[in-house]
């Protein structure tokens, strides 16, 4: 089987993958990961290969995030609002 392992480009994100990843691994598996150029080198050192994709950094990732939504996530939403947004009927 081979495994693509597609994260944030942020460690916290990414580390605890790492055990699964080997894991995987260990069981003959091929495993990937696929993530921002800031994370491609702890990825490598943990003895992986990673292509880079998407935004550099996290920064990046909620900047463009911020300018795809108008504002910053959630600022200015009702809680009904967000209630929408995960098709829950009600909060009550």
């Amino acid at each position: 089987m081979r495994a693509l392992f597609v994260c944030c480009p942020e460690i916290g994100q990414v580390h605890p993958l790492f055990p699964l990843a080997d894991a995987m691994v260990s069981a003959g598996h091929d495993v990937r990961f696929a993530s921002g150029a800031a994370v491609t080198d702890q990825i490598g050192r943990a003895g992986f290969e990673c292509d880079i994709v998407g935004p550099a950094d996290i920064e990046e990732m909620f900047a463009a995030l911020v300018e795809r939504v108008g504002g910053e996530p959630g600022a200015g939403l009702a809680p009904d609002e967000v209630v929408d947004c995960f098709e829950i009927e009600s909060l009550n």
